[in-house]
């Protein structure tokens, strides 16, 4: 058995095949009655009601738009903020030198630890260029000396 059921979205005929139930036109029209309780309902509650609990559902006094405010200016806010910088770097002036000066203080007692420290010792190959451009066999050794000594000292005095 076939029942034709029309859809409300696209308003086309459709079949459907029944078997013993029609399921979707009965959850349709439970769905209606239940939306027509509920709004009897509603209106019997709000029927109920005394004055203070309708004023909570009344509709509030029109009332004008707010005025539209105006933004200040690019140089207004830049100015506005350099200001607000310098209170701040003012008030945090006393904390500054003293973090400064604990600072460079630490610096000045780890220099006079040790005295004035190099980095690394300068030596400079005494090899010839040509030798170092067009060495033969025998000065292999001399040149690899010369050129990896700054590996091969200590590098802290």
């Amino acid at each position: 058995m076939y029942f034709y059921l029309m859809h409300k979205s696209n308003i086309s005929w459709s079949m459907i095949e029944i078997d013993g139930i029609i399921w979707q036109c009965r959850a349709l029209e439970e769905a209606k009655n239940r939306r027509a309780w509920l709004c009897s309902e509603w209106l019997k509650h709000f029927d109920n009601l005394c004055a203070e609990e309708l004023d909570l559902y009344r509709h509030p006094e029109q009332y004008d738009l707010p005025i539209d405010t105006e933004k200040p200016a690019f140089w207004y806010q830049f100015a506005n903020q350099l200001r607000r910088a310098m209170i701040v770097a003012w008030r945090d002036r006393f904390s500054k030198i003293i973090s400064c000066t604990i600072i460079v203080g630490a610096v000045i007692f780890i220099t006079a630890m040790d005295g004035a420290t190099t980095v690394s010792v300068d030596k400079n190959p005494v090899t010839p260029y040509e030798i170092l451009v067009r060495p033969t066999r025998d000065d292999f050794p001399s040149i690899y000396e010369q050129l990896f000594s700054y590996s091969n000292s200590k590098q802290l005095q």
